[in-house]
């Protein structure tokens, strides 16, 4: 087998046992369609189901299978003897019903295949039932090679419903947990009325020359610093130094 295939069966496998919690050694229940057409093309069923599913596999059959198988003629003959040696498995349904293989089958596994079981078959009427009611692997030759097909829409559909049950509080939580609050009713706001302040007219602002002068304003005087008022002290010294000087060198102008 090659990789790629070993891969996807392994997927599906990985599916199911997720699903049913499937546990080696799979259980495989074997229809007459299906032994006889693996009779017919030399396939080997005991040694492939294990290569197929990736582990130990045991072949299961029902006494309606075998007794449906001998009922056929000398033609099923040596599928007969093949599925003699295979387990039995025990008939779910009552013995006054008289059902053929097909009726056997879907009895057996159920609507939740709690017998955790692959079909393997030829049947195209029984496949097509088993797809409709969801979770059950399906085995089936496709060119004379074991194929197992992945998983339909109705099975998907099935594990995503168990994950959401999952996910709810059990019956022992429920106790537990308080009832559930009610809803709030909101209340719309109603439109509240304009604040009357900003209904009021702006005040226009008085100009600059409308506006009264302070009469009671007070002056500031600037003082001169101490370093200032000295160098013009001595600024007046020295020019009453210079008329001295000029009056002693002019005695004439003196006495005159």
């Amino acid at each position: 087998m090659k990789v790629t295939k070993s891969k996807r069966n392994r997927r599906i496998v990985e599916f199911y046992k997720t699903l049913h919690s499937l546990t080696e050694p799979y259980r495989v229940l074997v229809d007459g369609s299906f032994v006889f057409a693996a009779l017919k093309n030399k396939i080997h069923i005991k040694e492939q189901l294990p290569i197929l599913l990736g582990g130990s596999a045991v072949p299961y059959v029902s006494n309606c299978i075998l007794n449906e198988l001998r009922n056929m003629g000398d033609d099923l003959s040596g599928a007969v003897l093949v599925v003699k040696h295979y387990q039995k498995i025990k008939c779910f349904h009552k013995a006054a019903d008289n059902p053929n293989s097909r009726r056997c089958i879907l009895s057996a596994v159920g609507n939740n295949n709690q017998e955790k079981l692959f079909v393997a078959s030829q049947d195209k009427t029984l496949i097509k039932w088993l797809r409709e009611s969801g979770g059950i692997p399906i085995i089936k030759l496709n060119n004379n090679v074991p194929y197992l097909e992945k998983p339909s829409f109705h099975t998907l559909d099935q594990k995503q419903n168990i994950e959401e049950s999952k996910k709810l509080p059990k019956a022992w939580e429920k106790r537990y947990l308080s009832s559930p609050e009610q809803p709030k009713e909101f209340k719309k706001k109603r439109k509240k009325n304009p604040n009357p302040l900003s209904c009021l007219k702006k005040k226009k602002k008085a100009d600059e020359h409308d506006k009264p002068k302070n009469k009671n304003r007070t002056r500031t005087r600037s003082r001169r610093s101490i370093s200032q008022f000295n160098l013009d002290s001595n600024l007046d010294k020295n020019l009453d130094l210079t008329v001295v000087e000029d009056a002693d060198s002019n005695p004439s102008q003196n006495v005159e």
